[in-house]
């Protein structure tokens, strides 16, 4: 997402602060004018959103018990993280929410299951990706 304010203000040692949200979230990021502004003309402000969906690989892998998955979702989305066993039976969903446009992680906790390849599932909207963990204890 990506603000564009323009200068409307033309008194040179004032300090204005604006705070820029979007709209339904509680997500805030606050900035001095002198960020915002070059005198006389406009600056974009571009807040660090994803630029894409992507499913990331675990880490650590091989992990023994815990072990946390990483996901960008570029656009406000319905999550929803799943662990398969090799046989594709689900084991547990580990996130299914609607949830906004960032960088996301969660932990799987394997603990009560047997060594070996595990593989695990991100849906979110029309995105879809899977990819293998191995537990080793």
């Amino acid at each position: 997402m990506q603000v564009t304010v323009a200068n409307k203000f033309d008194e040179p040692n004032t300090e204005y602060f604006y705070e820029i949200r979007r709209v339904g979230y509680s997500d805030r990021k606050s900035v001095k004018s002198e960020e915002i502004f070059k005198r006389g003309g406009e600056e974009e402000i571009a807040l660090n959103l994803p630029k894409e969906t992507r499913l990331h690989t675990n880490y650590p892998n091989p992990f023994n018990p815990v072990t946390e998955i990483k996901y960008d979702i570029h656009e406000d989305a319905y999550v929803t993280p799943i662990a398969y066993d090799v046989l594709g039976r689900e084991i547990k969903t580990l996130v299914e929410e609607f949830v906004s446009a960032g960088f996301k992680s969660v932990q799987f906790d394997a603990s009560s299951l047997p060594s070996g390849m595990y593989f695990y599932r991100l849906t979110a909207g029309k995105y879809s990706d899977m990819k293998k963990m191995i537990l080793a204890k």
